[in-house]
């Protein structure tokens, strides 16, 4: 169920760029930054601004300011450091504004659940476009888009894993996984959902610090709005990030007042402790959505120094604050699970099925549907309509099942009488196409099509070689296409220039890398994707 675009005429060349490393320019960052003209700037401190104070009783305040102590909340956060990771989008604000979610789910309602930033993705502002989640929010907005969609949706759930850190993301504006096809089914309902203001601005360091220590005790975690005045500054702060061990503190006092230019940006992290208990070297702790940091933050955290200017500004068209503290009032509703399953009605999906893929079997549990089918040892995983009468998923082939070029997505509509389904199966990149259709298998269906000839049987020399192909791994496919003892990018080019007469003068079992029965394109690529 493959679907390469690459073009025919160019291959060569464009398997040997593919085969080259990327190098970073020296001025690229490790993560991209939300970037805002200055349009989007004052919107976003406005945001900030009108957004309700988190209330903190003067009594408390006050004790905490004269008071040292430790916290972390990290505990009720559910997840994984090395995939928490936003990959090539500015998402950022996304992570954060779920961590707080998943925080209060389990402070609250001890449901200790990962939630999902792909539906999030896949969902807000129809998942695609310039103002897609990949190129930066704010959590006003966050908070807007939960309040429409009052439910929140489990990480597990069919397609809702993260799946948006690529470059074509990226690149294209638009989330990898099309809404309809992750699953809400189950779901955790939201009762109310608000955005506040932690003050720290115009009151103090001091009571600034207290503020802030007073909501991470009541066991809410934090949304910091980052600020980096030039390129230099976030070089040093990407460094820190990808050398520097958990331990290790960052500092942005040294920043503080600098010209705002056009290498600026923002990050938003999440707080989720502090430890001040040594006067030399008070701390904030921060989850970040930078993965592990080369293996260095095992955690996923690092510590930003409370030493910090909490009236900080950069001198723009007007004063850039270089942090704003914010927090989400989030509750569900009494009932800690989450709301059932629909159950579909039958006939259903499951079953065999022939189709232009081979055979294919689907298994149903619920909304969810698994299954597999023969061309390319291929996977099938989505959720069903309410009626279960239409099926929203992905396809994937072997040898990686991953995009871009073996997994894409499908729709499928069943027949009123359960007898067959129509539909369309399309690239990862979405510009093709297919066709595809399935017949409910009632007896023994009728074996797919295979290459008959017996591997290794009457080989003989490609054209411009003198030495018969050889199986370097003895897997009965002949890798080694010119025969030189080793596989290498030159058996790619050779079959690649030499496919029709394949075809017809080889046994195509010895070259049939992609187990379809026939000699074709795909035959080519996965023989380069196996050097």
């Amino acid at each position: 169920m493959q679907h390469r675009t690459w073009l025919t005429a160019t291959l060569a060349l464009v398997l040997l760029v593919a085969a080259v490393p990327a190098v970073a320019s020296t001025g690229e960052l490790s993560h991209p930054l939300i970037q805002g003209d200055d349009a989007d700037l004052r919107a976003w401190v406005a945001q900030y601004q009108s957004a309700p104070p988190v209330p903190v009783d003067a009594a408390r305040q006050r004790a905490l300011a004269g008071s040292t102590g430790t916290k972390s909340l990290l505990d009720l956060i559910p997840y994984d450091a090395v995939e928490r990771n936003q990959g090539a989008v500015a998402n950022c604000w996304v992570w954060t504004g779920t961590g707080i979610v998943e925080a209060a789910h389990t402070a609250g309602d001890r449901v200790r659940d990962r939630l999902s930033v792909q539906w999030f993705d896949s969902t807000y502002n129809g998942g695609s476009g310039a103002s897609w989640a990949g190129n930066g929010g704010s959590l006003g907005e966050f908070v807007r888009f939960y309040n429409m969609q009052r439910i929140a949706v489990p990480w597990s759930n069919p397609n809702a894993s993260y799946r948006d850190g690529q470059t074509w993301c990226r690149d294209n504006q638009r989330a990898w996984v099309p809404a309809g096809s992750v699953a809400t089914e189950p779901h955790y309902d939201l009762l109310s959902i608000a955005e506040q203001r932690v003050s720290t601005r115009g009151i103090g360091d001091a009571a600034a610090r207290a503020n802030i220590k007073a909501v991470l005790d009541s066991n809410r975690a934090i949304y910091l709005a980052l600020r980096l005045p030039d390129r230099e500054a976030w070089s040093a702060f990407d460094s820190f990030w990808n050398t520097r061990p958990e331990t290790a503190v960052f500092n942005l006092t040294p920043y503080n007042t600098r010209p705002w230019s056009s290498t600026a940006g923002g990050h938003t992290v999440l707080v989720v402790g502090y430890d001040d208990t040594d006067p030399a070297n008070p701390y904030w702790l921060l989850l970040n959505s930078w993965g592990n940091g080369n293996g260095l933050r095992p955690h996923g955290t690092f510590r930003l120094s409370m030493n910090m200017p909490y009236d900080g500004y950069y001198q723009g068209s007007f004063a850039i604050p270089s942090s704003e503290w914010q927090t989400i009032a989030v509750r569900f509703p009494e009932g800690t699970g989450p709301t059932p399953t629909v159950t579909p009605v039958t006939p259903g999906f499951a079953g065999t099925w022939e189709t232009e893929s081979g055979l294919m079997t689907l298994a149903v549990s619920g909304t969810t549907v698994t299954g597999s089918y023969e061309d390319e040892q291929g996977r099938i995983a989505g959720i069903l309509s309410a009626d279960g009468r239409e099926l929203t998923g992905t396809w994937s082939d072997a040898p990686s099942y991953a995009p871009p070029y073996d997994q894409g997505t499908l729709e499928l509509t069943l027949s009123a009488d359960g007898s067959s389904f129509q539909g369309n199966s399309y690239s990862a990149d979405l510009q093709a196409q297919y066709y595809l259709s399935g017949r409910r298998v009632t007896a023994s269906p009728s074996p797919t099509p295979t290459a008959t000839s017996t591997p290794g049987a009457c080989l003989r020399a490609f054209p411009a070689s003198t030495r018969l192909p050889s199986d370097p791994d003895q897997d009965g496919k002949y890798e080694d296409v010119n025969g030189n003892s080793r596989t290498d990018f030159a058996d790619v080019v050779l079959l690649f220039n030499n496919l029709e007469w394949c075809g017809t003068n080889q046994p195509c079992g010895s070259f049939d890398f992609n187990r379809n029965g026939r000699m074709d394109f795909g035959d080519v690529t996965r023989l380069y994707d196996q050097l």
